[in-house]
Parts: C-alpha cells; sequence; structure tokens
C-alpha cells in the first residue's frame, strides 16, 4: 500500500522542518561548544551552566539525527551477518527478525518518553544550576 500525494506531501513536509530543526540544533552546539572554549581557555572566565545549556540540543540532536537517519536510510549498519547468510528464505527470516526486533524497541523507548513525559508534568524537576525544566 502505497501512501497518497497529499500523505506523502505532509510527511515532507514535516521532513523538511525536522531538517531545519537538526541544522539549528546543530548551529546552536556549535556555538555554544565555541563560546565555552574561548571564555575558558583565551579569557580564563568558565560561564556556570554552559554544559548544563549544551546537555538539551545534544540530546534532541541525537534523537533528531536517528530519526532523519531513518527517514533518509542512511543509517549505519553492521552487516556482518547478512554476509554470512546465503539462502534467500533465511535472509527473509533474518530481516523480519529485525524489524521485529526494532519495532520492540521503539516501543519500548515510546513507552519510556511517555512514562518520563507524564513524570516530568507531575514532579515538574528542574536542572540543578539553571532551573531549566527537565521536561524540555
Amino acid at each position: 500500500m502505497r501512501p497518497g500525494p497529499r500523505l506523502k506531501k505532509v510527511w515532507n513536509g514535516i521532513y523538511a522542518v525536522q531538517s531545519m530543526v537538526n541544522a539549528f540544533l546543530l548551529i546552536a552546539t556549535v556555538t555554544i561548544v565555541v563560546i565555552q572554549v574561548f571564555l575558558r581557555y583565551v579569557l580564563k572566565a568558565p560561564l556556570m551552566g554552559i554544559e548544563e545549556i549544551l546537555l538539551f540540543p545534544a540530546i534532541w540532536l541525537y534523537m533528531l539525527g536517528g530519526a532523519s537517519a531513518s527517514w533518509e536510510r542512511t543509517h549505519i549498519e553492521c552487516g556482518i551477518l547478512t554476509l554470512y547468510i546465503k539462502r534467500p528464505s533465511t535472509m527473509k527470516i533474518f530481516r523480519l527478525t529485525k524489524a521485529m526486533l526494532s519495532i520492540g524497541i521503539g516501543f519500548w523507548l515510546l513507552r519510556w518518553a511517555y512514562w518520563y513525559l507524564t513524570y516530568g508534568m507531575r514532579v515538574q524537576k528542574t536542572s540543578a544550576i539553571l532551573h531549566i525544566p527537565l521536561i524540555i
């Protein structure tokens, strides 16, 4: 079943927004690191809490980068087992098992993310130095 042109347009629009967010976060992360290095080693005046600020875009980059790699099908894959599997039927079983494991891990992470979201909303925990809400 192929998606219709409207659905494909929506998904491509979402991916374009995600790519822009990735680019912004990448630039922000590099800028924060450059500022940190400049303040610490050139001016000898480290800024308190800059590592804490850096944590948020780094985590979002990690997750959104993985989603982008999956969308583009350019994620890193170690295909050692595929070199040893010769029969097409065994390869189909291997790919099915790999897909089922990926779906299972995805649902497990989704469950964990939902749990953390509800916990964060209930407790309203903040970061140690700058008191940024950890729900972000």
